[in-house]
This record gives structure tokens, sequence and C-alpha cells, in this order.
């Protein structure tokens, strides 16, 4: 009698080879298989098979079970291998098992293919089946002295498509190859199954491939899966060539919705040909109108890579549902023009922005200063832009001034800059900004002179100070040719009454220049670099316990009261001034607060020559 065996495994046995003997039995044909393709769809929907196939149980009657049983006994031998195949093929386990014990016990059928192939059919069922019971089912075929034909190898190729198991599809197909066995269509389309699920994609492909080539017809379904496959896994270039190859064949052969996965797949990592390729094919020809989210996507790809009608695209369909512009939008057309080198359309772009009160900031216009940070004449003619659209009307926002400005600041253009801030209130309409001062003092690395006729024009324009602007006007401090460090101290007292922070380079500068003059506020200052990264502070303490000559630094740190307090006094968030507390030592020298007053007519005249 057949016995059927159930093993666990960790790992699938692999395929053996097999004794040659003549088959009792043969298979029937494959009309009365289902294809792979209805199979994956009701491992989608394994809910529903059971009661799809098997009808529930009436417990008021004899049973569905005892009178199918019945049924079975009245057929005839042949239409019970025939019922054998059918549920097998649908991954029946109950009813195939039953079927298989009563032609073994009732009818006294010997152990044949027919058999073995129903036992190893009825694995495609996605929760009973299993790769390691068609290795032990073989195992058993080959101790009845049994060899597996060309059926029976499809059928194994089949539950693979849905068990994966590379070794033993290989073998298969070694074994098929050796006896010369013909692989179908379908079994090819079942090998191509396998391996995708067992992530060989390249061995996927080259299959699909070689059919082609062979000129094999290829379903539909496949060519989706594939594609859908490769994109699950953001194979976005591959999935692109081969979607591409798949159209050239057949217009038809990708789904719409295969095509919309495309295109959010593509997007979203910003892969500029697929993109356009898919734009293009299906949203420009109307066959697909993606939602706003991939929009945006393929709007940063245009910004990217400076395609300017890809980009308007974007915005012609979004405009057309009503989308409100929003920085997303207009930065992302920025950035696109200043790619492409029309920094022209860029800043008026801005402009733009900035009338339909989106307010522009300066991350917006950093594909700008990129474009022009090297080139000169592109830069004067950024300011003549501006100038013009000015004179035209149009309302010119500070930040597009301001990255014109940063730009000959890095090109080291410093008295260009200077001279071109005098004209921010004729051109700009809003004046100057604090971003507009911070530009400007990075200009000043060692004029600390400009730098107090900087922080002047913030007094008298009321602009509101941040955390760079004192950390630049200190470093002018630090950096002049006096390398005062009292009025950088002022500064800092100043800063970190209102909790601001200098950063890591200007903090060190800082402490040197108080070690050099042997300031006892040096250990204090190391104290405040407790916060910096990268065992900057442990590196500082080092540094100056090697060359402090003043008191015992311990000493120091553990009672600067006066120091501290120093450090706490309360100021106005963002004023530019040192009014109120003062370093020990210095209450009769002049502040800088003071001295910013007193240059005012000093720096107008220096104004007025540099305008002219």
């Amino acid at each position: 009698m057949l016995k059927r065996k159930r093993f666990v495994s960790d790992s699938p046995t692999q395929f053996q080879p097999f004794q040659t003997t003549d088959s009792r039995k043969s298979a029937p044909s494959d009309s009365t298989l289902v294809t792979t393709r209805q199979l994956l769809q009701r491992k989608q929907t394994l809910s529903r098979l059971r009661w799809g196939i098997e009808p529930p149980k009436d417990p008021s009657s004899e049973g569905w079970e005892a009178l199918e049983h019945k049924r079975w006994l009245r057929m005839s031998t042949q239409d019970l291998y025939n019922e054998l195949r059918k549920s097998a093929s649908r991954g029946v386990w109950t009813k195939t098992h039953s079927i298989i014990e009563i032609l073994t016990r009732d009818r006294h059928e010997l152990p044949n293919l027919q058999l073995f192939a129903a036992k190893i059919l009825v694995n495609v069922d996605d929760h009973m089946g299993s790769a390691v019971e068609v290795a032990e089912i073989l195992r058993e075929l080959r101790s009845e002295n049994l060899q597996p034909d060309a059926g029976l190898c499809h059928d194994i190729l089949r539950v693979l498509a849905i068990h994966p198991d590379f070794l033993l599809q290989t073998e298969v197909l070694d074994y098929m190859r050796q006896k010369w066995f013909t692989l179908s269509a379908v079994g090819e389309h079942d090998v191509i199954v396998g391996l995708l699920a067992d992530h060989q994609y390249e061995l996927a492909l080259d299959r699909l491939e070689r059919l082609w080539n062979e000129e094999v017809v290829v379903e539909d379904w496949l060519l989706n899966m594939v594609a859908y496959v490769l994109l699950e896994n953001e194979e976005v270039e591959t999935a692109f060539h081969f979607m591409k190859a798949s159209t050239d064949k057949n217009v038809d052969s990708i789904s719409p919705a295969a095509w919309y996965q495309l295109l959010s797949v593509a997007s979203g990592n910003y892969h500029y040909d697929a993109t356009v390729y898919t734009w293009r094919l299906r949203v420009i020809s109307g066959c697909l109108n993606p939602p706003s989210g991939i929009c945006i996507n393929v709007l940063n790809t245009a910004a990217r890579n400076g395609d300017t009608q890809l980009a308007t695209d974007v915005l012609r369909v979004l405009g057309d549902r009503g989308t409100k512009f929003g920085h997303e939008h207009y930065e992302a057309l920025v950035d696109t023009y200043a790619r492409y080198g029309d920094i022209d359309t860029a800043l008026k772009v801005l402009c733009l922005m900035d009338s339909e009160n989106v307010r522009p900031e300066p991350g917006s216009t950093r594909s700008i200063f990129q474009a022009l940070k090297s080139k000169k004449e592109e830069t004067d003619k950024a300011i003549e832009c501006l100038r013009g659209l000015q004179s035209s009307g149009g309302k010119v926002p500070t930040t597009a001034m301001n990255v014109a400005l940063e730009a000959m600041v890095q090109q080291e253009r410093y008295e260009e800059a200077f001279r071109h801030y005098q004209a921010v209130h004729e051109i700009c309409a809003q004046g100057p900004n604090t971003d507009t001062f911070n530009i400007l003092l990075r200009a000043c690395r060692n004029e600390k002179s400009q730098a107090m006729f900087l922080a002047s024009e913030m007094r008298a324009f009321k602009i509101t100070a941040n955390e760079l602007t004192y950390d630049r006007i200190i470093l002018a401090c630090l950096r002049s040719e006096k390398q005062d460090h009292e009025d950088a101290m002022r500064y800092y007292i100043e800063m970190r009454s209102q909790g601001w922070k200098l950063r890591r380079g200007t903090h060190f500068m800082l402490l040197q220049r108080c070690v050099e003059a042997v300031d006892t506020r040096a250990p204090a200052i190391l104290q405040d670099m407790l916060h910096l990264p990268d065992n900057s502070y442990l590196m500082s303490r080092r540094w100056l316990e090697r060359n402090w000559a003043g008191p015992p630094i311990d000493d120091l740190l553990e009672a600067p009261k006066s120091i501290k307090q120093s450090f706490q006094s309360p100021r106005q968030s963002g004023e530019v001034s040192v009014r109120g507390a003062q370093p020990r030592g210095l209450e009769n020298e002049q502040v800088p607060g003071a001295a910013f007053n007193a240059g005012d007519e000093v720096f107008a005249q220096k104004r007025v020559q540099s305008s002219g």
C-alpha cells in the first residue's frame, strides 16, 4: 500500500537521482491542470479556497465527507484517477489523499506515477505544501523503483513555483536535460516564477530573454509579475529596461497598474530616465493621472536634472486640479532653472513666489548660489536682472539680493559686495535683513572696522541679530590686526547671556587669545566647550594645560563665581549691544556699543564715498 509520510526539516532535502525503470502508469495530459497564475491568485485569497472547493459540512445530515466518499466508491477507477488529478492540481489536500486511499486500499492499485504525481502536485497548497514534502515523496518514489517522467517533473516545477527551492529546481532541470525531456512553455513560466520567488532575478530575466529570442509566447501576467517583483525590491533600472523591452514587443503587455508603480518607485528614487519615459508615455497621453505625492517626486526629479519641460508639465497638472502652490513647488522650480543654467528665470520664480505670499527662505536659493559661486559674470548679470525686475515694477525679495551678495563674498569680491549692499534699499522694498548682514560679516573676517560698521547699521535699522551674527563679529575681532580679544569677550558675554553658543573653531580661537593674554576667564570659556562634539573639550583642555601660564587651572574652575555671573547678565534677545556687565578690569574702557554710535558719522562718510 502507498503510504503518505510527512517530514519537517529546517532545510530542503536535495533532489536525488532516480534509478531507471519502466513506469507502471502514465500521467494524464496537462489539459486538466490549472495554470500557475491561477495558483498564485489562489495563494492570495486562501481564506475562501476551502469553501470555494469544498462546501461546508452539514452537521444535521450524514456529512459532506461521507456523501463524497460514497460517490467516489461508485466511480470507476479511471474516473477516480481523473478526479484525483483535478483535486491535486487545486491543492485540495484532504480530498486528494482520501482518493489515494480508496485507490490503494479498495481498488488495490499498486504505487504508480499517477499516485506519486498527485501526492507531489497537491503541495501547491501554500499552507500545507512544502518543498521538503516533495523531496520526501521523491525518495519514496525511488524506493519503489519508479522513475519520474516529463509530466511528474513539470508537476515538481509547479510546486517549486509556490514553494521555491533553487537547488531542487536546478536538479530537476538537470535531470530533464539528461533524459531529453522537453520543457513546455507552461513549465518555463513555472521555472521563472520560482526563480523570482527565490530572488534569483538575473536568472529569471535570462530565461525570459531566451524565450523572447526563441519566439515563445510569454503570458502578460508573467511580465507584469516580473515588473512588480523588481519594483518591489527597488530594482528601478532593471525594471525600467525590462518594461520598455516588453512594450517594444507588445504595446499592451504591461498593465496600467504596473506603469503607475514604475512612476511611483522611479520618482521616489529620483531615477530620471524611468520617470521621464513613464511620464511622457502615460501621463502626457492622458492614460494616467498620478496623485499629488507622486507629482512632487517627479517635480523634484526634474529639479535634480534641470528638466524645465518636465517641471512645467508637473505644475500644469497640479494647477489643473487646483493645487495651492507652496515652498516645495516653487523651490523645486527654482532648482530646475538654476541647474538648467537659466538664472534669470530662477530669480523671476523667486519674485513670483514672494508675490504669492510664499516667503522665500535662504534654503530656497541654494541651487542659485551653487550656480553663481564660481561665475563672476553670471553674478553681475543676476544683480542687473534684479535691477531690471525692480525698474519694471516687480517686487524683489531680499532673499534674491542676498544670494547675489553671497556669491560675491564667495568669490572674494568684498568691496563690490559692500558697494551693492548700498543698493539693497533701492532694489528690495523690504530692505536688508539679518541674513544680509551675516553674509557681509563673512567678508569681515580680518576687518574689525567693517564689522563694527555693519553692527552699527543693524542698530540703526533695528534688525535683530542671531547666533551667527555674534559668532562672525567675534571672529572679526579676534582676527583683526590688534587681535582685540577684549571686544570679542564683550560680545561673547552678551551672546552667552541669551543662551547662544559659538561654533567650534571660533570658540577655540577665543580660548587661544585668552591663554595668550593670560586671561583668567579662559577656564570658564573652556567649561562652555563641554557641548562641543568629537572630544573637542578634552582636546582643548589638554592644550590649555600645556600652554596655560596663569594660576592653577583647577582653582579657577572651582571658584569663578564672579566670572560666571558676568556670563549670565540678562539681555534683550538679538540686540547687538554690550551695555551692562563688563569684564573686570575694563570698566574705564569704551564699550563697542558706544563705539558703534560714536562711529556712525565716520562710517556714514565712508558709506557716501563707497556709494559714489
